[in-house]
């Protein structure tokens, strides 16, 4: 929708649910009975970085209608975090019968690239998410990646600028040569180069 009261024919935001598959799905974590205080918190984080380069201040012009089945607030609480192939870690609100995004984390930021800007890697999608585990309280992120990054990311009430702590462990397959004679499939394990940091 375009705001055609504004200068410069701004849209407006669109108040509803956006499309998962911005970028590929790799991992996905529900969390129900999350603290009320981190939906709102997630939301305002989300809505900071999104700026208003392009989007009109008006409110969305539709109205009307009500939800059937709810009588006022929901009475608990759900999110459902998704890790995606682009290294992004997306958090919505699903507490609601329409679900809501919130605030988008991007991981691939932390990992350098070389000087033609791509990461040598063998795989297609090297920053992709593979595991997503949320504490109980919603306050601990651990993301795993598809060429063996792990993040821990810790959320706060402020901002905060620090040093990213990098801890490489190489991790050394070996094949035992007795069961390699025995019928057992050769293995081989190519070492991947690993990301900077």
């Amino acid at each position: 929708a375009i705001d055609c009261r504004s200068t410069g024919l701004q849209s407006f935001e669109n108040p509803y649910a956006m499309d998962f598959q911005e970028s590929a799905v790799t991992a996905c974590e529900y969390i129900v009975n999350c603290p009320a205080e981190i939906i709102p918190a997630l939301y305002t984080v989300g809505s900071r970085g999104k700026g208003q380069g392009g989007w009109s201040g008006r409110e969305w012009p539709i109205s009307g209608g009500a939800e059937a089945g709810k009588d006022g607030g929901a009475s608990h609480f759900e999110l459902v975090v998704t890790g995606h192939a682009d290294g992004s870690v997306r958090f919505w609100d699903a507490s609601s019968n329409c679900m809501q995004a919130l605030c988008r984390v991007r991981t691939q930021k932390l990992f350098e690239k070389n000087k033609n800007g791509k990461v040598e890697v063998l795989e297609e999608d090297p920053y992709a998410i593979t595991n997503i585990v949320l504490s109980s309280d919603c306050k601990h992120l651990l993301v795993s990646g598809q060429t063996a990054q792990v993040i821990l990311l810790k959320f706060g009430k402020k901002d905060g600028v620090g040093e990213v702590a990098c801890l490489e462990i190489p991790i050394i397959y070996e094949v035992s040569v007795e069961r390699q004679g025995e019928g057992s499939p050769s293995f081989e394990f190519p070492p991947r180069p690993p990301l900077g940091v």
